[in-house]
């Protein structure tokens, strides 16, 4: 009865795959999925590493991330991944509280940024070159490169920052999702903030390594490779397909401790392909709030992060 109930969990929740038509996974695939699944949730139940987290903040998401729901050009987006920032504010005073309260109101202790030490991780570019004060400006039809080779450089802007202040941010951590420490900057003719996690960070999270079984991957079964957004109700990640793929479809088996995820897809052969790896976003419901739990790809048994560019 257990199988066959998993199997219907994942057929419902297939259904909210995005990038492909909203067809069901194969029953198959799914009851193949659900047992890798629960080899690799015992495997982590076992080894327990979250046990060593627990008087510890670790952040298992990007320190920095642009506004939300705002839509950057191609040249700012470049500037914010090189770190092209230019400072026409006051830096505020630090006035952060030295502790982080988790979601059972107990407190854990962090070391807090000062905000020059911010701006330059912010700033971390350096100087820009000297031509890149301004993006490309608009084509208006009459050009001095008639072979249209400049054409194909990216554009380059340098992004102002005008305001910043001392706020909050929410972030993808070891205890579930958290409101940190964070500086929110205000860059010109850009709507929104640009946060900024106050709290001193390694360059690179040490992420726990559980042994799993040998796993022999289906053709269709696809691996999970980030996290991409979490709320108490919806989880959305990534899976790595080909270039030709389609019908994408996620998996998941969730359990008191872990959410175990992966994904579907297929290619008919029908066509020439590239061999190419594309993350590709899914989508599911949740059936409980995410919570602590971490999510682990059913592939590999490693647990994923938050965000693309992370490592």
């Amino acid at each position: 009865m257990r199988s066959i109930a998993l199997i219907l969990a994942a057929l419902t929740l297939a259904a909210c795959g995005q990038g492909g038509p909203d067809e069901p996974t194969d029953p198959k695939d799914a009851e193949a999925f659900n047992e890798r699944a629960e080899e690799v949730a015992a495997a982590w139940k076992d080894a327990d590493p979250a046990s060593a987290w627990a008087d510890e903040l670790r952040v298992f998401d990007v320190k920095t991330s642009p506004p939300k729901g705002v839509e950057l050009t191609e040249a700012q987006s470049s500037a914010f991944f090189v770190g092209y920032f230019d400072l026409d504010a006051e830096l505020p005073e630090d006035s952060f509280a030295r502790s982080v309260t988790l979601p059972d109101d107990s407190e854990v202790a962090v070391e807090i940024l000062n905000p020059h030490t911010a701006f330059e991780g912010l700033a971390f570019g350096g100087e820009p070159p000297a031509d890149c004060a301004n993006e490309t400006e608009p084509d208006d039809g009459e050009s001095d490169d008639p072979d249209g080779t400049a054409s194909n450089a990216a554009p380059c802007t340098v992004l102002t920052v005008t305001k910043v202040e001392a706020g909050s941010t929410t972030r993808w951590t070891n205890h579930g999702l958290l409101s940190l420490p964070a500086y929110l900057y205000t860059v010109d003719g850009i709507e929104g903030e640009f946060s900024q996690v106050a709290v001193a960070l390694p360059e690179r999270p040490e992420l726990p390594v559980v042994e799993v079984p040998e796993f022999e991957l289906g053709e269709d079964m696809k691996s999970a490779a980030y996290l991409v957004s979490m709320s108490d109700s919806q989880l959305e990640y990534t899976i790595g397909v080909g270039a030709c793929d389609e019908k994408f479809r996620p998996l998941v088996h969730a359990t008191d401790e872990f959410v175990i995820v992966a994904g579907s897809a297929t290619y008919d052969g029908s066509e020439a392909c590239t061999d190419q790896l594309i993350y590709q976003p899914v989508t599911v419901a949740l059936d409980a709030p995410l919570g602590d739990r971490m999510v682990i790809d059913a592939v590999t048994g490693t647990m994923l992060t938050a965000g693309e560019a992370m490592f």
